[in-house]
């Protein structure tokens, strides 16, 4: 069955429903979609009422799908039976209202005006028409009514969604009662977003995928270690790279698009946070007696050479500080216009002195780093710069390749567009001598109209002239056939006449010849008498015959001219 045949037989079977009234509790649908040889096969199936009762299996149902799948070909009328038998045993939870069920043949008539077919927002197209079965069928008595609508070999090529307003315009004009093939003008396909949800669609990849929720929490746990370490300080210095081909891999690269500078200055600023960490205030005062002064920390720059420093063996008592001391200190904090200041002996003296310190425990406690790992976090800082570097290279390559192909489509955009200049202008050329061949052909219709007009003013006057004389010819000929049949019947009259006469004559002459006979009958006369006597006979019987073969002649003769 081809498109316009089930186009045909939809159309009527949607009208159908749509004049059905009273039926109670309401028309009954399954539709069903299932794998084929070839692509999909779908099913849909309408019943009305059941008006007795039915007694089907569901194995029977499974068998016809099977038998379908396997040979690529559609669903027999004549073993549809056992398929609705089974369904009316459950058409209680079949039951549709008559929109929906307008609804659904709507969308199968539109998919098929379309050489579509659509299931939820998904479009299944025809690819090669050789390899698509479909039928629609229906069967209808005075009490019950099913049809179905069986396609096979149809091929999934992605969303339904650009074909909206065309489906949406067929559904207009199906309610309107037009017929769907008499539709020769759709409209344009939808662009842009939509608001419809997209379906999940059958995966390539084989075995169980992480979800995207799992990896991108294992991202922000690896992110978030990174940051604890001192590796970041926010999201954006890094950029994320999810692989879905392969399970469980989150990879983390530098961004590219994160200035270079501000990552150093954070991490400086890291560096000095884990320094001002590391050193505990509170036990350097419970140990050594001492207040800082100033209220701000002066960490010293990390590329400065480290200065070596010996342990004091004795601590000396420390002596009150002058003006001059606290002004020539390093702390920015404390100006050359401020006021003195002193700074008094502590209350609390402790009674034993804290153990000298090794050289890396000096500069762990002054920068929070040992030499050794403040020397690999410059060199982890070279490797990242040249990282950095190669990124940034990579992706200004990147950039030129990109405005290179941007500058090629341009170049082609512009040939597309001198071509289009050129179509245009052969377009409106061809317009043109359109519309000059239109006027000449309409000049020259004109004109021979305007001739056959002059030709009829002629030929008018010719044909009066001609019924005139044909009539005055027929007048002549019926007074010439009446003048001849008054000759013909004077004709005939005059040899009535001579016909009567001959008669006449002839009794006369039988008359005679009785009397002749009866005279020579009384006397005994001679055989010469007799002979001489029947002679006379015989030549008067001719003589007579031979008058009425020529009287009957002429007869004969006038009927023909008549």
């Amino acid at each position: 069955m081809d498109f316009n045949t089930a186009l045909e037989k939809l159309s009527n079977i949607y009208r159908k429903v749509d004049q059905a009234q009273n039926i109670k509790p309401g028309f009954g649908d399954f539709y069903l979609k299932y794998p084929a040889k070839v692509g999909y096969g779908f099913l849909y199936i309408l019943m009305s009422p059941p008006q007795r009762r039915y007694k089907g299996k569901k194995k029977d149902l499974d068998k016809l799908l099977n038998k379908s799948a396997k040979s690529n070909r559609v669903i027999l009328p004549k073993d549809f039976d056992e398929i609705v038998y089974y369904l009316y045993q459950n058409f209680s939870n079949l039951v549709k209202s008559r929109n929906q069920i307008l609804n659904k043949l709507e969308e199968i008539i539109a998919g098929l005006r379309l050489e579509l077919h659509f299931f939820h927002n998904l479009k299944f197209a025809v690819k090669d028409p050789s390899k698509i079965d479909m039928i629609v069928f229906e069967n209808s008595s005075k009490r019950e009514f099913w049809a179905y609508v069986n396609l096979v070999g149809f091929e999934e090529t992605g969303l339904a969604l650009a074909h909206e307003r065309q489906i949406e315009f067929i559904r207009e004009n199906l309610k309107k009662g037009i017929d769907p093939r008499d539709l020769h003008s759709l409209p344009p396909l939808r662009t842009g977003e939509t608001k419809v949800d997209f379906s999940k669609q059958k995966a390539n990849q084989t075995g169980k995928r992480p979800k995207e929720s799992e990896l991108v929490q294992k991202f922000r746990e690896k992110l978030k270690q990174k940051k604890v370490q001192g590796e970041v300080e926010e999201e954006l210095a890094f950029e994320t790279v999810i692989d879905f081909s392969k399970q469980d891999r989150v990879s983390i690269t530098p961004n590219p698009t994160v200035n270079s500078s501000s990552r150093s200055e954070s991490n400086q600023f890291e560096i000095k946070e884990k320094e001002e960490a590391s050193i505990d205030e509170t036990k350097i005062v419970k140990e050594s007696g001492y207040q800082r002064i100033g209220t701000k920390s002066e960490n010293p720059v990390l590329n400065e050479p480290i200065v070596n420093i010996k342990p004091y063996i004795d601590i000396p008592k420390p002596s009150p500080l002058s003006s001059d001391s606290i002004i020539n200190s390093s702390d920015p904090d404390l100006k050359q216009n401020s006021s003195p200041l002193t700074i008094e002996e502590p209350s609390h003296k402790p009674n034993s002195l804290p153990p000298p310190l090794s050289l890396e425990e000096g500069v762990k406690l002054s920068t929070g780093f040992t030499p050794k790992e403040f020397h690999e976090l410059q060199e982890e800082n070279k490797i990242l710069k040249i990282q950095l570097e190669q990124v940034t290279d990579a992706l200004t390559k990147k950039i030129e390749q990109k405005d290179k192909e941007i500058q090629s489509l341009n170049e082609k955009l512009n040939q597309l567009s001198d071509q289009k200049q050129v179509l245009l202008e052969k377009y409106e050329s061809i317009q043109q001598n359109y519309k000059k061949l239109q006027s000449d052909t309409t000049e020259k219709m004109r004109n021979f109209r305007e001739k056959v007009q002059k030709i009829q003013d002629r030929i008018q006057p010719l044909i009066k002239e001609n019924q005139q004389l044909k009539a005055k010819w027929e007048h002549e000929i019926h007074q010439q056939k009446v003048g001849d049949n008054i000759e013909l019947i004077n004709q005939n009259l005059t040899l009535q006449e001579k016909v009567e006469q001959l008669t006449n004559q002839n009794a006369q002459l039988i008359e005679i010849l009785k009397k002749i006979q009866q005279s020579h009958s009384s006397s005994s006369e001679s055989f010469n008498n007799k002979e001489t006597a029947s002679e006379l006979k015989a030549a008067l019987l001719y003589s007579l015959q031979e008058k009425h073969k020529q009287l009957k002649k002429q007869q004969d003769q006038q009927e023909k001219g008549k």
